[in-house]
């Protein structure tokens, strides 16, 4: 999956972070309907396979640059997330239901 502002692709002024500057009621105008971003982070991926009753068995992540995400200003909502969760831009998980045994 990614977690990667894909602007930044074409666009090489912001960085593949550059969304999580933006505070959610800002981003909401600011997201496109026809090429919509996600910006939850590996952290809520996990809780949310655990919710549906999942456990991952497998997490391979790509990490972004310190210097790139340092060089914006978070949005409140991302202030107090640890950086390890913030720098992954891309993610590979393989989970199987919790009830089961190996």
């Amino acid at each position: 999956m990614s977690l990667i502002d894909q602007y930044s692709y074409f666009d090489r002024s912001i960085t593949p972070f550059n969304f999580l500057k933006y505070p959610a009621r800002r981003w909401k105008h600011l997201n496109s309907p026809l090429t919509w971003l996600n910006r939850l982070r590996i952290s809520d991926y996990c809780r949310l396979f655990d919710q549906a009753g999942f456990q991952i068995t497998t997490e391979t992540n790509t990490l972004g640059e310190v210097a790139d995400l340092e060089k914006i200003q978070l949005a409140p909502e991302y202030q107090a997330c640890a950086k390890e969760d913030l720098l992954v831009l891309t993610s590979w998980l393989a989970a199987k239901p919790s009830n089961t045994t190996e």
